[in-house]
């Protein structure tokens, strides 16, 4: 539901997450990400809001997903620091502070992180944000180049040296640009 939608009016004013998941995924960029940084309560009059039906349509459509808060949980705004305990760790974990090149980095700096505004914020309770990275080698694409180290090359060029056996031609080229983009001094 975007900010300005009508939870009584779901038809019309709301944005189906297949929806969006398949446009990523038709794209045709190599690192299609959806973030959704929502509150997921399924005990709201809305209906089941993003939960479980989301979780597996971004597992079945293979767009890596970032998820703010777990199913059972709500995304907390935090009045101290004028936006979202997700938003403001994302931003955080994508630059200077956190340093994330990787999916995989990045979702571990949010597990760690929003908890902890949370709680410093707001007291005894959770919110525990997650991501889906599926095939599970996603994890490791770079989303951040100039924070990339060399174990994140490495890593790239592991799968790059398999991909002639497991890849076709069109993904073994998309393999080798994500090393060579990645610029590590």
């Amino acid at each position: 539901m975007p900010l300005d939608g009508d939870p009584e009016d779901i038809e019309n004013t709301g944005i189906s997450t297949h929806t969006i998941a398949n446009y990523l995924r038709r794209c045709g960029a190599d690192n299609a990400v959806m973030i959704l940084d929502a509150c997921r309560n399924g005990g709201q009059k809305s209906g089941e809001g993003i939960g479980r039906q989301t979780e597996a349509e971004a597992r079945q459509t293979g767009v890596i997903s970032l998820f703010s808060c777990s199913p059972d949980q709500y995304s907390y705004e935090l009045d101290a620091i004028a936006q979202g305990a997700f938003t403001h760790a994302l931003l955080e974990g994508l630059g200077i502070r956190g340093r994330c090149a990787t999916v995989e980095r990045l979702n571990q700096y949010l597990q760690h992180r929003v908890p902890e505004l949370v709680s410093h914020h707001l007291g005894r309770v959770r919110q525990t944000p997650y991501t889906i990275a599926e095939p599970l080698n996603r994890s490791h694409l770079i989303l951040m180049p100039q924070h990339a180290n060399l174990a994140d090359i490495a890593t790239l060029k592991n799968e790059r040296a398999i991909a002639p056996l497991a890849f076709s031609k069109p993904r073994r080229s998309k393999q080798c640009n994500r090393v060579l983009s990645a610029n590590v001094p």
